[in-house]
């Protein structure tokens, strides 16, 4: 009897020690795929948070290279703005633009073409920074917004050639946060009007708004608003598909340097055209100092008809198309070859 007692609570044990190692491993498996598992997911995220920065020094690396090429060229073209924003503000004739750059030089000095070029950095290379940086961010987040779905690739194709708008018209507005409040005291200093005495161009800013308060950067924002946010989305859309079906024409993934030029000049000069009429009533409403309460740009546009005629629209277009041409001929190629190279692919 001892003997089977023995071995019963022997089987007992054995059974139980048996059970107790199999739950064992069975714990020790689960703990071990817990662990491989957030190992795995915290490689990815590490991955993913890898990515994202690379993609962000890629993108700012688009931008800089956009802003820097463009601060050359508008530091070229500034003179021809001057003269342009001259020959807007002037009401009382129509000045012929290359006369007017004769009379400038004999009657002021070279000096006179570049008065408000302080206003350059913040109004062009932080603006275009901005600018490059939000449209490849926007056009990035529509990317994986897409990916995200299942669509046709009709559907998807017609989807994308939005994408430019979006993009065009976000980047304008975080680019115009940036150059609006900067622009008022350039223009008021390349106008030269004795009203206005600014040392520089933060000297303009802060004499801006302890003198006129926010109401003059918030009514030259709004009226920049309706002009830039539909140009800027307007000329992406129109550049971005006339590109796209060169590329499909040609099956090619890059645009060379005449294809681009040729592009570029299209899109420069249908948007400069429509941009001009816009930018004279801005410049008429910037000038108007402490009165700008009480002058609407509607007022602006009826005066000009009456006294000026549908001509007075477009005062200053050559130096607009100029100064748009030489800078879209430089900072879109640059465009072109790191959007290529490091950028957000529009398909």
């Amino acid at each position: 009897m001892l003997l089977q007692l023995f071995d019963k609570i022997s089987l007992s044990v054995r059974t139980k020690t048996t059970c107790t190692i199999s739950s064992f491993e069975k714990i020790s498996n689960k703990v071990s795929s817990m662990i491989t598992s957030n190992q795995e997911t915290s490689s990815t995220l590490k991955t993913t948070k890898g990515n994202n920065g690379i993609r962000s020094l890629q993108t700012a690396l688009v931008a800089a290279a956009c802003a820097g090429s463009a601060f050359v060229v508008e530091s070229f073209c500034y003179p021809f703005d001057t003269v342009k924003v001259r020959i807007q503000a002037t009401k009382d004739q129509f000045l012929p633009y290359f006369k007017t750059v004769k009379h400038l030089y004999q009657t002021e000095g070279p000096k006179t073409f570049f008065k408000g070029y302080s206003g350059l950095i913040p109004c062009t290379f932080v603006a275009y920074f901005g600018w490059f940086f939000a449209y490849e961010k926007c056009n990035l987040l529509q990317m994986n917004f897409l990916n995200s779905r299942n669509l046709s690739p009709d559907d998807r194709k017609r989807v994308v050639g939005f994408a430019p708008l979006i993009s065009g018209i976000a980047a304008e507005i975080v680019s115009m946060s940036i150059y609006v409040p900067f622009t008022i005291p350039k223009v008021r200093m390349q106008v030269d009007n004795p009203k206005y005495h600014y040392k520089n161009i933060v000297d303009g800013l802060i004499k801006v708004y302890r003198t006129e308060g926010k109401s003059t950067f918030t009514k030259t924002f709004e009226l920049y608003s309706l002009v830039n946010i539909t140009y800027s989305g307007v000329a992406m859309l129109i550049y971005e598909n006339f590109r796209n079906m060169i590329l499909e024409k040609k099956k090619k993934n890059a645009l060379d340097i005449k294809e681009t030029l040729t592009v570029t000049f299209f899109t420069s000069l249908c948007c400069h055209v429509f941009m001009n009429p816009a930018e004279v009533i801005i410049t008429r409403y910037i000038i108007t100092a402490k009165q700008a309460q009480k002058v609407s740009p509607m007022k602006i546009a009826k005066e000009l008809i009456k006294k000026e005629g549908v001509l007075g629209f477009y005062k200053g277009l050559p130096g607009r198309i100029i100064w748009g041409a030489a800078n879209s001929f430089v900072y879109m190629p640059t465009f072109e070859y790191f959007r290529t190279h490091y950028g957000v692919k529009l398909e």
